[in-house]
């Protein structure tokens, strides 16, 4: 039976496998404390550009909080019309993820 964070360090790794090196690469170049907004921003466009993601996949691949991902990141590009919910009539939905709009 695996514990907890050894599940989530396979799924981590599983999500990472998803998505293009380049684009890990990328993201992996930008400092902990990046002041560049949009350098992000970006990067969270394009990870969504793949397939739909909730928060705790988005937060695993992104190394950073749900809770801060969601002010920072989502919020943002969601007021911008730049992402939209999977779920858009019931955006508190369990199992809510977003993808980049059309």
């Amino acid at each position: 039976m695996l514990l907890n964070t050894e599940a989530q360090t396979l799924n981590t790794e599983a999500l990472l496998k998803e998505i293009d090196v380049q684009l890990i690469e990328k993201f992996n170049s930008i400092k902990q404390k990046e002041r560049d907004q949009d350098k992000i921003l970006s990067i969270v466009l394009e990870i969504c550009s793949l397939r739909e993601y909730n928060l705790p996949e988005l937060s695993a691949i992104l190394k950073r909080d749900e809770n801060w991902i969601s002010r920072k990141y989502i919020k943002p590009l969601l007021d911008k019309g730049k992402l939209e919910y999977k779920y858009p009539d019931m955006i508190n939905h369990p199992h809510q993820a977003y993808k980049t709009a059309d």
